[in-house]
């Protein structure tokens, strides 16, 4: 909660971090209102989890947190030669990834991560340039 304390004259009003700056501001201009109490709920941050980044982002993260080659050695031992296949290419070569795609559900499973450590993974990514 934040609590500010607001001061008012005619049509105008003034706020304050603290009473006492209220009473000063106050003391040095005449016609102002006594400080009323104003209490604010703080503000809330909101972080979207994007649905695509590019993967090259995705590495980025994946590498600085030495978690690429677990995901590597996982799609070697790949049974399925067209899975296997679509699975090297696409760690190394996609443009984008998507939140939702089997990509990341594979990257999950392998690495044993919860949603909410993919979505960290997934904003971290958004966050990186070059």
């Amino acid at each position: 909660m934040i609590t500010k304390y607001k001061i008012s004259k005619e049509n105008s009003s003034i706020e304050f971090s603290t009473i006492e700056l209220a009473n000063q501001y106050r003391q040095q201009n005449e016609g102002w209102s006594e400080p009323e109490k104003i209490e604010e709920q703080e503000p809330v941050e909101v972080i979207t989890v994007p649905d695509l980044v590019p993967l090259w982002c995705l590495r980025t993260v994946l590498i600085t947190q030495s978690l690429l080659q677990p995901v590597k050695d996982a799609i070697t031992q790949i049974q399925d030669p067209m899975i296997k296949i679509a699975a090297e290419q696409g760690i190394e070569y996609a443009n984008t990834v998507s939140r939702q795609s089997p990509t990341t559900s594979f990257i999950q499973q392998v690495l044993g991560l919860t949603n909410e450590q993919v979505d960290k993974i997934f904003i971290n990514a958004d966050k990186v340039s070059a």
